[in-house]
């Protein structure tokens, strides 16, 4: 029987990646294929699982480690901890939100005692009123933006993450990330400490390390998501919250190119 007690995984593909990798270990010889008979699926299902292209729901994710008699693994941390309802962005979707001005609307609907409409959208995001016209029609014919019977502008998506999985790296998600961080460089520079916080420091690791690490950068996000959600008394912003985990060895661009 495998003991895996505490660990946490990036996500259920990585934690069968891990499982796959020690079997290999142990028999050389040990295929995909043999893993998927071991587990009584189809071969091409587990590949696709494994790979990160398809998500197991909660009866397979439990089947399967019932089946690999594991014990000691939080199966919460592949059904997305916390309180907050995340969904990923699909592809489709991603095309319209190419950009961070659209989430920011969203979550302009949770501010109070503001009246939302292009011109509040405009000031407050510092773009043209005809721009905010365009980005707040194509949120309301996608049915992001909805209104209610009083009248006010809701979003109707709910908690969304723009986090790239390391397998679903689109370039429209890639653009949205780039465009949020130059906000971000604009905030070093032009914000007061009292509103903001930017730290970072450079570190030696070992890069197997990073599965882990990712793990809880993903929960502290969620922490803070939860904090906001439990304990904001008045919503009079928005903000954006980043995380960053990068190398800075050329080694590992060469090896991505």
């Amino acid at each position: 029987m495998s003991h895996i007690q505490g660990d946490l995984f990036e996500s259920f593909s990585h934690f069968l990646q891990r499982e796959y990798l020690q079997r290999l270990q142990n028999n050389k010889y040990y295929s995909v294929r043999r893993f998927a008979k071991d587990l009584e699926m189809d071969d091409s299902t587990l590949a696709k699982i494994m790979k990160g292209s398809r998500k197991p729901g909660r009866k397979v994710i439990e089947s399967l480690v019932q089946k690999l008699s594991l014990s000691g693994v939080d199966l919460n941390q592949f059904y997305g901890e916390g309180k907050l309802n995340f969904k990923h962005l699909n592809v489709d979707e991603s095309l319209y939100h190419s950009d961070w001005h659209y989430h920011a609307i969203l979550e302009m609907t949770y501010l109070d005692d503001i009246v939302l409409g292009p011109e509040f959208i405009a000031k407050t995001l510092n773009i043209s009123k005809a721009k905010a016209s365009i980005k707040m029609e194509l949120l309301i014919r996608k049915g992001f933006l909805g209104k209610n019977a009083s009248g006010r502008w809701y979003d109707q998506q709910g908690n969304i993450t723009n986090n790239i999985h390391p397998s679903f790296e689109h370039k429209a998600l890639k653009n949205y990330q780039c465009s949020l961080h130059e906000i971000s460089k604009r905030s070093i520079q032009e914000n007061s400490a009292l509103k903001k916080d930017h730290v970072s420091y450079i570190t030696a690791l070992d890069s197997e390390l990073i599965p882990e690490i990712k793990v809880i950068l993903k929960k502290c996000r969620r922490d803070i998501a939860d904090l906001i959600e439990k304990k904001s008394v008045k919503k009079d912003r928005v903000y954006a919250v980043t995380t960053n985990l990068f190398s800075l060895d050329e080694r590992d661009r060469d090896e991505e190119s």
